[in-house]
């Protein structure tokens, strides 16, 4: 069954396929706060929205940027979400199997998207910060505004512009989510050319807690352990949806040289549906 969310973005596909993925995003996103989720509260946000400063002093992306990378405008869901996945998900992950995210020397946020995540890390100033996204409006602002990083516009496809073993740890998190089975092979590959050896690789997936959402030819393959791709032609935007089978991610990572050594199922941290995985390159 699909979610009304969803629907909107298979109707705006079909409807303005011949516009830019920014368009259609625009799209879904009034469609959404203005009618399928219309609540006084949303206007509130978006009034307020250019006199909200975070913690660390950081600027909040506008309503429309939050909107694209959780769905929703509220600026401190947006804040809470990002502070315990960057504390629970991967600070405490790390530590648990021996890693410190402060004493590492490169560290890549693959499909950054405005922040969410990385902005919680200024505090570690020893550590060479780097952001990459798909969506060039969402790498602008960072560039614009999280000062203490680095930000490049990856492709839709690699390469990306670093040099080999450029980094100690990398995490992709709900990146692989949106890419084609074909897409998930070379960017798998990428991502083991990028790290030391050794080096870290942490990804995040649709598992069985996101199967509610399939129908049943698609939950056959799920349940036969095939990867699932939704509307696969717009991969890299949030219409497209990959659900991985936990066997299939776990023959998939090893084929490419990464060895699972801890997961986190989902649901396990606030926010955060999608199933964990904390790899190291063979």
């Amino acid at each position: 069954m699909l979610g009304e969310l969803q629907l909107a973005s298979y109707i705006s596909l079909a409807l303005l396929s011949n516009f830019s993925p920014n368009f259609r995003n625009r799209v879904n996103y009034l469609y959404d706060i203005f009618i399928r989720n219309f609540r006084r509260r949303n206007l509130w946000h978006l009034v307020l929205n250019s006199g909200v400063r975070a913690d660390a002093g950081l600027a909040v992306p506008s309503p429309y940027l939050r909107w694209l990378v959780i769905h929703q405008i509220d600026h401190a869901v947006f804040l809470q979400s990002g502070q315990l996945q960057a504390r629970e998900l991967i600070e405490d992950l790390l530590k648990k199997n021996g890693y410190i995210l402060g004493e590492m020397k490169s560290v890549l946020d693959f499909g950054c998207g405005c922040g969410r995540i990385i902005r919680h890390f200024q505090k570690f100033e020893d550590v060479e910060w780097w952001g990459s996204d798909y969506n060039d409006v969402l790498v602008k602002w960072c560039k614009n505004n999280l000062a203490f990083a680095n930000f490049v516009t990856n492709d839709l496809e690699p390469p990306i512009e670093f040099s080999d073993k450029k980094f100690e740890f990398i995490y992709a998190r709900s990146v692989f989510t949106h890419l084609t089975e074909d897409q998930h092979h070379k960017w798998l590959d990428e991502m083991h050319r990028i790290l030391i050896d050794g080096g870290l690789f942490l990804i995040t997936v649709k598992g069985k807690d996101s199967i509610q959402w399939l129908d049943a030819a698609e939950l056959a393959d799920f349940k036969a352990d095939r990867l699932v791709v939704r509307q696969e032609r717009h991969s890299g935007e949030n219409v497209c949806s990959s659900f991985h089978p936990e066997s299939y991610l776990r023959k998939i990572l090893h084929r490419h040289g990464f060895e699972i050594i801890d997961a986190v199922p989902g649901k396990t941290i606030k926010y955060m549906r999608q199933d964990a995985y904390l790899t190291r390159k063979m």
